[in-house]
């Protein structure tokens, strides 16, 4: 995801503008170490607020790649529901101290058990990521339909339909397993990290 200006450019693209602008092709060679020179010279032209948008840039990506996916022993901080905009947004504070939060969108069905005062994950498993094999696929779907004390209100037909739908990736099963309180699972259509 590109960070966009009020001008709809990209910080990139300005960067990259104003480098082109104070740099020519005569300036360097037209080899590898020419262009490893031009790639220098483009970084450091780079302000402050555009290297840390850079790097938030790489830290979302790697999260979102499953690089950064190492939730055991993050605390989760708060959960809301928005369900006019069908949106659930889990906030944590992971091992280390570092905020991370993430916001579920289009969400089909969401359920968390025995919330308390402390709340630490075990493992974050996503369907997406074949962290959840196809009979836990079944076994999560029916617990999210459901109650304590009652059955899954997720008839055959379309739970039929959200097995395929997360076995193809159009819907993702994401599931919180805890160390201690919450237990979360939730069926929606995308996973952000804000």
């Amino acid at each position: 995801m590109r960070h966009r200006s009020v001008a709809g450019h990209s910080r990139e693209d300005e960067v990259v503008k104003t480098i082109e602008t104070d740099v020519t092709s005569d300036d360097w060679q037209a080899d590898w170490e020419g262009h490893r020179k031009w790639q220098l010279t483009a970084s450091m032209a780079a302000t402050p607020a555009q290297r840390l948008a850079w790097l938030e840039e790489a830290i979302r990506f790697a999260w979102q790649c499953g690089a950064l996916q190492d939730m055991h022993d993050a605390e989760i901080l708060s959960i809301a529901v928005d369900r006019s905009n069908h949106r659930t947004r889990l906030d944590f504070c992971l091992d280390g101290g570092m905020a991370r939060s993430l916001e579920l969108r289009g969400v089909k069905a969401f359920r968390c058990e025995d919330l308390t005062l402390q709340n630490v994950v075990n493992q974050l498993r996503r369907s997406s990521r074949n962290q959840i094999a196809r009979d836990e696929l079944v076994y999560w779907l029916d617990w999210v339909t459901r109650f304590s004390d009652s059955d899954s209100w997720l008839d055959d037909e379309h739970r039929d339909e959200w097995l395929r739908s997360c076995q193809n990736g159009i819907l993702e099963l994401v599931v919180i397993e805890p160390s201690a309180g919450a237990q979360v699972a939730a069926l929606c259509e995308e996973v952000v990290l804000i």
